[in-house]
């Protein structure tokens, strides 16, 4: 699934933030889009640049409010 191969190119790119939470943050953008959606053709680019921004600790455009605090609870 293109969802899963996104969760492993995340955690390859923040080697530097323990895995689970790297996917912690991934999986609760895309839980977070899913239920905002009315098709979801566009939820694997939207997660992956949204749960990749987040760990940049830059603003996403529908980032996932969950996911910021679990990055901010753990200092990343």
């Amino acid at each position: 699934m293109k969802l899963d191969r996104l969760g492993v190119e995340l955690k390859r790119e923040f080697a530097h933030i323990p895995g689970e939470l790297v996917e912690a943050a991934f999986r609760a953008v895309v839980e977070d889009l899913l239920a905002r959606a009315r098709f979801e053709d566009f939820i694997p680019l939207l997660a992956h640049r949204n749960a990749r921004a987040q760990l940049l600790g830059e603003p996403a455009v529908a980032a996932s409010t969950e996911a910021a605090e679990t990055l901010e609870a753990v200092g990343a």
